[in-house]
């Protein structure tokens, strides 16, 4: 049983700590930045955003620029990397 306590606090630290890694993460990220992170050209991303995603939600334009939203981005991600 005193195997199961620790196991149990590991965990709870560990998801602390996760969720502190993700408060510090920004909520928005720039197409360019991903586009180029990714290898793949921003309007073929722009593209994939605009046909599976929300838009003012998970992604929004400012300016001339594209931003995605932290949620978004690690499905686009996921996608990208098969």
């Amino acid at each position: 049983m005193n195997e199961l306590a620790e196991m149990k606090i590991i965990v709870k630290n560990l998801e602390a700590r996760v969720e502190k890694l993700y408060t510090l993460m920004p909520k928005w990220f720039s197409l360019a930045d991903i586009s180029q992170e990714l290898g793949k050209s921003r309007d073929t991303i722009r593209k994939y955003l605009k046909s599976n995603f929300e838009p003012d939600v998970d992604f929004k334009k400012i300016g001339a620029k594209i931003y995605v939203s932290k949620d978004a981005l690690f499905l686009v991600r996921k996608h990208y990397e098969k």
